[in-house]
């Protein structure tokens, strides 16, 4: 999946009404076809494609404005919590954004601590249409 290739993806997902909501996410390349990046389970993003899977991802950046010359690509998400595909696209992402993912990472935990409350992460996985994810 080549999209899978830039360091930041505009993913958007969809509302029940049909409006597209943009996010920017890190996207890694997961060796199958697949690509995956991880979110809070309690995430918007998350509860949009659990009810609507077709999303649309561009090539952006960090504040997720597409890039000159890129073009959207529609896809298939699902969200996973299995330890499995968590593990899978964790490393995956890890190792494609290494220091990035470890400092993200920790400043996630502090707050968590801080705010006593820990969330518990979920991995999308996306996919071209009709294959299976």
């Amino acid at each position: 999946m080549r999209i899978a290739d830039a360091t930041y993806v505009l993913l958007t997902s969809f509302k029940r009404d049909g409006d597209g909501v943009g996010t920017p996410v890190w996207i890694a390349p997961l060796g199958d076809g697949t690509a995956g990046f991880t979110t809070p389970s309690n995430a918007w993003k998350a509860k949009r494609i659990r009810r609507t899977p077709r999303v649309l991802v561009q090539e952006s950046d960090v504040r997720g404005t597409p890039t000159p010359g890129s073009e959207p690509v529609e896809l298939h998400a699902t969200v996973h919590a299995d330890a499995p595909t968590v593990a899978r696209v964790r490393a995956a992402v890890r190792a494609k954004y290494g220091f990035q993912y470890r400092l993200i990472s920790g400043v996630e935990r502090v707050v968590g601590f801080v705010r006593r409350r820990s969330v518990e992460r979920v991995v999308i996985v996306l996919a071209e249409p009709g294959a299976e994810s």
